[in-house]
């Protein structure tokens, strides 16, 4: 059996490869500046965690990974419309995203946000096509689709950017601000990440307990995810209200621990198919950065 390494650079060099496809266009016309943007913000990308995820959950559900695909790169396209306006003047005025200038310094701010809202479409357009050329049924597709858009919108990510960006903590008692954390880590980037496990699943056709159980192995990770990125940000965000702020450093890293351990039990349904996800799991208190 390949090790687990090498099955992850292998597809995250097929995720890269997938996104320079489905984002090249098949046509230069007057509208080139908004792939220009869109190619800009998506490479080079990060680790393709998301769509990664997406990858061993179908292949703990039986099925192959060239079937869903585009449902994977649709989670990273959203990923990165959500960082290009993370980064906008409005919100963080981040002048570096991953050591380069972003989008809006690169280019500005009005094709920064169009970017961002062409990577958020151009990603249910894949997920619409998923069940194209693949052995997805349309109805899967349909259910990853609402499944997709209610971890990005109101109730999922954009929910939790809100709370985070404006949702002033300080002067609320102890216990609401303990919601609210809960409340900001949950959703800002939780639910992408669960949702990213969920659809493996969906997309597969599986049974209720097994979506149950891939669910809340996603939420679990999902969470303990944002918990690592606080511990290391905890010197950059003395003022922000984050788990080591608010828990302290050592009890951070208990819950992260727990949460990684709790969400390995969760695959048990699907025995040594789910190996890979048992592994990412470990990847997410091992990482560097």
């Amino acid at each position: 059996m390949k090790k687990i390494e090498d099955v992850l650079n292998s597809w995250k060099n097929l995720i890269d490869k997938s996104l320079k496809y489905y984002l090249t266009p098949k046509s230069k016309d007057f509208n080139q500046q908004i792939y220009d943007a869109m190619i800009y913000s998506v490479f080079p990308g990060g680790k393709r965690i998301r769509p990664i995820l997406t990858l061993a959950s179908a292949k703990a559900c039986g099925l192959p990974e060239k079937d869903v695909l585009p449902a994977a790169c649709a989670i990273e396209i959203v990923h990165s419309y959500s960082l290009i306006h993370d980064d906008l003047p409005s919100m963080d005025n981040a002048p570096l995203r991953r050591g380069k200038p972003t989008v809006h310094k690169k280019f500005n701010e009005g094709l920064a946000v169009l970017a961002g809202d062409a990577l958020l479409t151009k990603a249910f357009e894949l997920c619409s096509d998923n069940a194209k050329n693949t052995k997805v049924k349309p109805a899967q597709a349909i259910k990853a689709i609402s499944a997709l858009a209610r971890a990005a919108g109101d109730v999922g990510m954009i929910g939790g950017q809100v709370a985070d960006t404006f949702g002033a903590h300080k002067n609320l008692d102890r216990k609401k601000r303990e919601r609210l954390l809960d409340y900001i880590h949950t959703h800002k980037t939780g639910d992408l990440i669960e949702v990213s496990v969920l659809l493996g699943g969906i997309l597969a056709g599986v049974n209720e307990k097994k979506l149950k159980a891939l669910k809340s192995y996603g939420r679990k990770i999902g969470l303990a995810f944002q918990v690592v990125d606080d511990i290391f940000d905890s010197e950059e965000d003395a003022d922000k209200l984050t788990y080591p702020n608010f828990y302290g450093l050592d009890n951070s890293r208990k819950l992260a621990c727990q949460l990684i351990s709790d969400a390995k039990k969760e695959l048990k349904l699907f025995g040594p198919k789910a190996n890979i996800l048992s592994s990412l799991a470990d990847f997410v208190i091992q990482r560097k950065s």
